[in-house]
């Protein structure tokens, strides 16, 4: 009848308070709004439209061992000229690399990096989004043959290949600045790649050009010889600004681990298609791998999927309702055991406390007339 009765009050899915309330002004038994909480937790329809739960904390990517090892690649745009620019960019010195296409292919990225790899030569790895150019075929087995591992991000998750999306903001702002002055964008990207190429960057400390070839670029700029800092003291600032960055962004986010598990039952946020499309899916999936906050999901179908943690949260399923009223009766037993319990302790403790008899006494306190008083 509890379970009846909560399941009344929650027909028009009404949040927890509203169900309290109904309920209280109705009905009462012991524990009720903590039953009413499991439940109402445990409603798929609500579950599939309440709002998300804390991102995880940042997990900052460290910096290579050495210089052009580890590679971004993305692609910026289409703007409305029609063209679309290729980054390229390394995680240890931050060095950029651009490419204007008009049309963006497999075959004309690898152009392109064919181009930038003689000059630099081929890196260890490459980090991608799964656009249909990056996960073709022969993107990857040309990465392949050239010996090059190519790792691409969680889908849906863009942070995950968060140096080179920097980098797309600093592109876009230029060529937005460049059209507000009413000039042509295309020919002022060399000279903005100069001077960021020669910026000391927030994050190392040092100059692209500098941890890439060991050497200053000449600039418009005046310049004078600098002593170069070593290793040691790049990779400290490194770490320095990424834990300040860190700390920033998770409590900007009010971020909280999420303890999740393998084996754990979970709903993933969907694609918003329109007015009616649920946050969540409405299907539940088993996490099947976790790597950091890299999830691997099954789906009923056996399809694994791919998501950052903060896409998924755990799915509260309805118990069984034989198992609900064996946990009632189970209940009411332990709290008629307390009560009964309590009665005999307060009888026993009356039986045993004697009334002491309340003796009335006078202060004991000198007592003196005052001086203002005697006479003579």
């Amino acid at each position: 009848l509890r379970q009846q009765a909560i399941s009344l009050a929650h027909e028009d899915h009404a949040g927890m308070v509203r169900c309290k309330q109904r309920l209280r002004s109705k009905l009462w038994w012991p524990e009720m709004d903590k039953q009413v909480e499991e439940r109402i937790r445990c409603c798929h329809p609500c579950q599939l439209v309440s709002k998300s739960p804390r991102p995880e904390p940042m997990e900052p990517t460290k910096l290579p061992k050495k210089p052009w090892s580890k590679l971004a690649i993305d692609v910026c745009g289409p703007f409305p000229t029609g063209e679309q620019v290729v980054v390229l960019t390394d995680y240890y010195s931050l060095w950029p690399e651009v490419k204007i296409l008009k049309s963006v292919t497999s075959k004309n990225i690898l152009d392109w990096l064919l181009s930038v790899f003689a000059t630099h030569g081929f890196p260890d790895e490459i980090k991608s989004d799964n656009a249909s150019y990056f996960v073709s075929t022969e993107f990857k087995d040309t990465l392949t043959s050239w010996g090059i591992e190519h790792k691409t991000v969680t889908e849906y998750w863009p942070q995950a290949n968060g140096q080179v999306e920097r980098f797309n903001q600093v592109l876009e702002k230029h060529i937005l600045t460049a059209q507000a002055e009413g000039k042509a964008w295309k020919p002022t990207i060399p000279i903005m790649l100069l001077h960021y190429r020669n910026t000391p960057h927030r994050m190392t400390g040092r100059t692209p050009s500098s941890l890439l070839m060991n050497r200053e670029v000449k600039t418009k700029l005046p310049s004078f010889e600098q002593q170069t800092n070593d290793e040691t003291e790049t990779r400290k600032k490194d770490e320095e600004e990424k834990e300040k960055s860190k700390k920033y962004t998770d409590k900007k986010r009010k971020a909280s681990p999420r303890n999740l598990e393998v084996g754990n039952k979970v709903l993933v946020t969907q694609k918003h298609r329109n007015k009616f499309t649920t946050k969540f899916h409405p299907d539940p999936m088993v996490i099947t791998k976790i790597n950091g906050t890299q999830i691997v999901l099954k789906d009923k179908n056996g399809t694994q999927h791919r998501r950052n943690s903060s896409h998924v949260k755990v799915y509260q399923e309805i118990p069984d309702p034989e198992e609900e009223i064996q946990s009632d009766r189970k209940h009411d037993r332990q709290t008629e055991s307390r009560q009964e319990n309590t009665e005999a302790t307060q009888t026993e403790t009356n039986q045993n406390t004697t009334v002491t008899e309340i003796v009335l006494r006078r202060s004991t306190r000198n007592r003196k007339q005052p001086d203002y008083l005697k006479v003579g």
